[in-house]
């Protein structure tokens, strides 16, 4: 099996929005924490929202993803 260099995962890892450990064992490293508290507890908060009310905050997050993805993707490439 060949397994790229570290750098190229992180690229790869970049690229398809995963994590490293993803991409090499399948798997998402459940124990990872998130560094902003106000978001985690904001998510934590929202497991007890109806699943109709989570649908709803799972795609503003979807779209504001979209919004800055394509925003970066128009930003003028150094040369």
């Amino acid at each position: 099996m060949h397994i790229p260099p570290a750098d190229k995962l992180i690229l790869l890892a970049e690229l398809f929005t995963t994590s490293i450990d993803y991409l090499l064992i399948g798997t998402y490293d459940e124990h990872s924490t998130m560094s902003n508290t106000r978001l985690f507890e904001r998510f934590k908060a929202l497991t007890n929202c109806p699943q109709e009310e989570q649908e709803t905050v799972i795609k503003l997050i979807d779209a504001v993803i979209v919004k800055n993805r394509v925003e970066s993707a128009l930003l003028p490439v150094d040369k």
